[in-house]
């Protein structure tokens, strides 16, 4: 589709207005739409749509256009929508980028597998505190995310400000996000080891952040349980083995012990005596 001078003058001047009227459309028909602006267009409304959106549109872009877009939004708002990607999606794209930016994005994206960033959530719902429920709803209706139990509210800097049970969302009124959102009880940070998470059975999820304190995902606590009781076995395991090589070593030592040429002259020896 193309995108005359007046649209792509509209575009660049007003991308919150544009973003908001974009997200009332399916992920195909906006980024068949975007396709043609130019990147930093493209960018300045990827900053305003909501970032499950947001990953959709630029998966469904041509690679070389996504990879510009994501160099000019920056490696941390860059690696927070390539999260919500394959991991075949975003090789390509790094490999389209830029080799400095690529090989910041890669450090960004890496966490530690005994991380909670490494075993979070990271392709969650999330909506901006200005948006309306009949926004939401109708975006949720569009996305291809699977509804959870909660939505995320984030504001402009992608922080989380609060969090709404989907009930609630389907019985209020046409308010806006910020209206009938709860505060977040915690959050955790996505460098915490996940030995030192400390569990609570109430809990079903706890939200995810960096180091800047953006919101980057959710850690489901059957997840955590699961990965530590895993870990336990694992530690077992090598235990066990430890133990069966030290004995094996015992008896291996024994046994040359009885083979050796001392041991058959010794009992040569000894008959020869009797």
């Amino acid at each position: 589709m193309e995108t005359n001078r007046l649209t792509a003058y509209f575009l660049r001047q007003h991308p919150k207005i544009s973003a908001r009227t974009l997200q009332q459309y399916t992920p195909e028909e906006a980024a068949d739409f975007l396709e043609n602006a130019p990147p930093a267009i493209i960018a300045s409304i990827t900053q305003e749509l909501i970032p499950s959106y947001a990953a959709d549109c630029l998966k469904l872009l041509p690679v070389d256009i996504a990879a510009k877009v994501l160099s000019i939004l920056g490696a941390e708002q860059a690696s927070l929508l390539m999260r919500r990607m394959k991991s075949s999606q975003r090789v390509k794209l790094i490999r389209a980028m830029p080799t400095v930016f690529a090989n910041m994005i890669r450090l960004v994206l890496r966490y530690p597998d005994s991380t909670v960033g490494y075993l979070m959530n990271p392709d969650v719902f999330t909506v901006n505190e200005e948006m309306t429920v009949s926004e939401v709803v109708r975006v949720l209706k569009q996305s291809n995310l699977e509804l959870q139990d909660r939505v995320y509210v984030l504001d402009s800097q992608q922080r989380l400000t609060g969090i709404i049970p989907v009930s609630r969302l389907l019985i209020s009124e046409d308010a806006d996000m910020k209206s009938i959102m709860s505060e977040p009880d915690e959050t955790v940070s996505a460098r915490t080891r996940i030995d030192n998470l400390k569990i609570n059975s109430n809990q079903h999820a706890i939200p995810v952040v960096d180091h800047a304190g953006v919101f980057v995902g959710v850690i489901n606590m059957k997840t955590v349980t699961a990965a530590l009781e895993s870990k336990r076995e694992h530690r077992g395991i090598e235990n066990l083995s430890e133990t069966a090589l030290s004995l094996a070593e015992i008896l291996w030592d024994t046994c040359a012990n009885m083979i050796s040429p001392d041991y058959h002259t010794d009992s040569r020896k000894k008959k020869h005596d009797d």
